[in-house]
């Protein structure tokens, strides 16, 4: 079981354009993230919210796992798939995303 479960949240500007080309570059997004040669990502779902007036206006979701924060922190800090994927995202965002993660778990 993944020790870090993360949760990233976008508000695309424009959805109906922008959110197609992100759905299609993360087709292979996991696969192609490599560490030392290896897939490093456990889990990775992403797609659009559903509209509801809880979401905030965040229309776009990606859940990721990781076996150690230092997968994540490597992910975040040295991934050139990731880096590739946040320079893709310039100038397609209304704000900042909101990213949350969690090392502990309730339940199963």
């Amino acid at each position: 079981m993944a020790k870090i479960q993360r949760v990233t949240l976008f508000k695309v500007s424009d959805p109906s354009v922008v959110i197609p080309q992100m759905v299609e570059k993360l087709k292979t997004f996991q696969r192609e993230a490599t560490k030392d040669g290896k897939q490093y990502i456990q889990s990775y779902t992403a797609g659009p919210t559903v509209s509801d007036a809880r979401n905030q206006g965040f229309n776009f979701c990606i859940q990721s796992s990781f076996a150690s924060i230092e997968d994540m922190k490597y992910y975040d800090e040295e991934c050139q798939v990731h880096a590739g994927l946040k320079s893709f995202m310039q100038g397609k965002l209304a704000g900042p995303p909101l990213t949350v993660f969690q090392d502990e778990f309730i339940g199963q």
